[in-house]
C-alpha cells in the first residue's frame, strides 16, 4: 500500500475549485469550507458538483498507486472491490494527517 504521504502529495488539478493541488491541499480546502459553512455545508456537493470525489480517485489512478484501467468512454472500469481499496487508501492518509 501507498505511503500516506505519498497518497497525500498527488497533484491533480480539480476543476470546482480552478487550480491544481496536491490530495493534502484538497482536503484542507474541504475541512475549511465544511468549518465556514457548518450546517449549510453540502455533503453532495462541497465545491459546486456531485463528482467531487471521483477527482480525487482520478489522481491516485493516475500516480499508479492504485491499479485501475479507464473504459473506453474515460470513466473508471471498476467494480465494488477496486473502489473499496481507493477508499481504504484515501482514509488511510486522511488518518495519517
Amino acid at each position: 500500500m501507498a505511503s500516506n504521504d505519498k497518497v497525500l502529495d498527488v497533484k491533480f488539478y480539480c476543476n470546482d475549485l480552478g487550480r491544481e493541488l496536491t490530495i493534502r491541499e484538497y482536503f484542507r480546502e474541504l475541512l475549511s469550507a465544511l468549518w465556514r459553512e457548518k450546517e449549510m455545508f453540502s455533503a453532495k456537493r462541497p465545491f459546486g458538483n456531485s463528482d467531487w470525489d471521483i477527482g480525487i480517485y482520478r489522481a491516485i489512478v493516475d500516480a499508479g498507486l492504485i491499479n485501475c484501467q479507464y473504459g473506453e468512454d474515460g470513466e473508471f472500469d471498476v467494480d465494488v472491490l477496486i473502489l473499496k481499496k481507493m477508499d481504504e487508501v484515501i482514509l488511510d492518509a486522511i488518518n495519517g494527517l
